[in-house]
């Protein structure tokens, strides 16, 4: 049997087409170029296949700054005090985490031979938001609470932490932990018991311009310091 080397049409399942642009990608044709046609360039490195509208080919683009992402940035702002967030250029959002300070560790009233335990300080609410760019504009001001000292020594409480704060157009609030509370004497080595100062509280929550919401893992900070 004799078999003749033809290019097979579309209708009959091949492209019509007796060689194709290696690595090209193939388009629907019109009545002028064919039944399938292909892009003048297979592109660069990195470019992207971008629409030029109805009644054009696609073509192989470079990412303009106003399309895809093209990087992720971090920012991370710990020193105490006060602090300006700028964005970088071409930032399109970002997303900001916040954190009170700590609360400081109760206390101890004890003497030699003796055994006291003071409460932990609890941790600052928390908040996690995303700013557009436009909500961010040049630069944002802050910020960042200071950790809660340790009670002094004696039955004497932690100190509570600072807040932390975004001044955004409803300004961003997490309050800081609550100080543990002293330890009281428990008694000479094999004393029947150790009695422990109370954890303190947890941080009240964030607050958004008015709105407050409490901090939901204070109570289960509370019981792990406790027991």
């Amino acid at each position: 049997m004799a078999y003749r080397s033809q290019v097979l049409p579309v209708i009959a399942g091949g492209t019509g087409d007796a060689a194709l642009t290696a690595y090209a990608v193939l388009c629907g044709g019109t009545t002028t170029t064919g039944a399938v046609q292909s892009i003048a360039s297979v592109g660069t490195a990195t470019h992207v296949l971008t629409s030029n509208g109805a009644g054009a080919l696609p073509t192989f683009q470079a990412v303009s700054a106003s399309g895809a992402f093209t990087s992720v940035n971090v920012q991370r702002v710990t020193a105490t005090g006060a602090f300006t967030y700028t964005p970088s250029a071409n930032m399109k959002f970002c997303i900001v985490e916040l954190c009170g300070g700590g609360g400081g560790s109760g206390g101890i009233a004890a003497t030699t031979n003796s055994i006291a335990i003071s409460g932990a300080g609890t941790g600052g609410a928390y908040a996690k938001f995303l700013l557009t760019a436009a909500q961010v504009g040049a630069s944002l001001t802050g910020s960042v609470g200071v950790a809660g000292a340790a009670g002094s020594s004696g039955n004497n409480a932690g100190g509570s932490g600072g807040d932390t704060t975004l001044a955004t157009s409803s300004a961003w609030t997490c309050a800081g932990g609550t100080g543990g509370a002293g330890g009281t004497l428990a008694g000479g080595v094999g004393g029947a018991s150790i009695a422990g100062g109370a954890g303190g509280a947890g941080g009240a929550g964030y607050r958004r311009g008015r709105r407050v919401v409490a901090g939901a893992a204070s109570a289960d900070v509370r019981r792990q310091h406790e027991h």
